[in-house]
């Protein structure tokens, strides 16, 4: 492996490579789709869920959250190669705010808004809350913790 690679030659590869993650992703959701909405699982397991988690080591969720990428996004992803270069689990966040009507747009918003934070304040808006760079007077409230000595687990209260 090269390690003398341009930065540039480093970020092409990561391009590349999420590329190639979100047309994988595309595949398992699409093939999770079939496999759920067929009950194709039931030969294999009690549930999808026991199904997708011995089967392939994913929790339902995250099954479900690819076949909803799939589903609501998949036909943006596959033809729109600006798309196909953002990180998957932005498409993730925002299937709880897409419809029919806004699918377009939320697909553009997950591939056009940089950094993390600005995203985040964007999903703050689709709940209806105060993006964190617009609130003009926070408020803050401290709020207790428990933390395991073992494991370092932390919970509130």
């Amino acid at each position: 492996m090269q390690l003398a690679k341009r930065l540039d030659e480093w970020e092409n590869d990561i391009m590349s490579a999420k590329g190639q993650a979100i047309q994988g992703c595309l595949v398992i959701g699409r093939a999770l789709q079939a496999i759920s909405s067929g009950r194709l699982w039931a030969t294999a397991a009690d549930s999808f869920a026991e199904y997708v988690e011995r089967e392939h080591g994913m929790k339902r969720s995250w099954a479900f959250a690819l076949i909803g990428v799939y589903d609501k996004f998949g036909q943006y992803l596959i033809t729109d190669e600006a798309l196909q270069k953002t990180d998957v689990t932005r498409f993730t966040r925002l299937l709880p705010y897409t419809t029919d009507e806004n699918v377009e747009e939320l697909a553009h918003a997950a591939a056009g808004i940089p950094g993390t934070k600005d995203f985040e304040n964007y999903i703050r808006g689709l709940q209806g809350k105060v993006a964190t760079d617009q609130c003009n007077n926070h408020d803050f409230e401290p709020i207790p913790y428990k933390q395991c000595k073992s494991c370092g687990l932390k919970i509130k209260g």
